[in-house]
């Protein structure tokens, strides 16, 4: 009753992340997980991505990996681990890291799953800048303008030729080095080098569970 009134009578109070988490914790000892998820995840949106707010992202992550749904367990699972890292997370993540592995990566549908699940960015904080190409590899070069808390796991970014994963198409690009310079912020990924002259769409997806889209182009 108190959380609830809370929640009512007090959208804007500084704490009401907690309330939120205290209704999806009530709702979680009846045993409705559609509620519990529903106020968890009201929790995570309205929190401020403070240290305490690691325990709502981790439950968010633990209910998502329960329901065989991976992708967006580890996204959360990934916020928990910036706010808070602890033993308990990272095994968390590791588990969610190897069921994304045989689920999408291994079956070649991250892509799609990607853009399934995650919002395209509002912004557009990646710009493609050039590649450089030997007789086995190319390096693409990409500016990255981060923003706070932001993360881009490595290895869920992927390349296909473009927009093929919206026709059902799907062609990957085997990608082989991921690389970043902090220095001028550019990252650094490495394709064979049979796609010297070809058109790339990149996608790079955060653990905010967005991603940005990026081509390339030779001409």
């Amino acid at each position: 009753i108190q959380f609830q009134y809370l929640i009512d009578n007090a959208p804007d109070w500084k704490d009401i992340t907690m309330a939120y988490k205290g209704m999806g914790d009530y709702w979680r000892i009846q045993g409705d997980e559609e509620q519990t998820l529903s106020h968890y995840i009201q929790a995570a949106q309205a929190a401020n991505f403070s240290p305490r707010d690691w325990v709502v992202y981790y439950d968010i992550g633990v209910i998502y990996m329960q329901r065989e749904q991976s992708l967006i367990g580890f996204s959360y699972l990934c916020q928990a681990m910036q706010l808070f890292p602890t033993e308990q997370t990272q095994q968390s993540m590791d588990a969610s890291l190897a069921a994304v592995d045989e689920t999408y990566i291994q079956e070649g549908i991250l892509s799609s799953a990607i853009i399934e699940q995650f919002e395209p960015s509002p912004n557009q904080n990646i710009a493609f800048v050039g590649n450089r190409c030997t007789l086995d590899t190319c390096e693409h070069a990409f500016a990255f303008n981060a923003q706070s808390f932001e993360i881009i796991p490595p290895f869920l970014i992927t390349a296909t030729t473009p927009h093929a994963w919206k026709q059902n198409t799907t062609v990957p690009v085997e990608r082989k080095y991921f690389g970043f310079d902090q220095k001028n912020n550019v990252i650094i990924l490495e394709t064979d080098a049979a796609y010297e002259n070809a058109d790339l769409t990149f996608l790079f997806p955060t653990c905010g569970r967005e991603y940005y889209e990026v081509g390339t182009s030779n001409e």
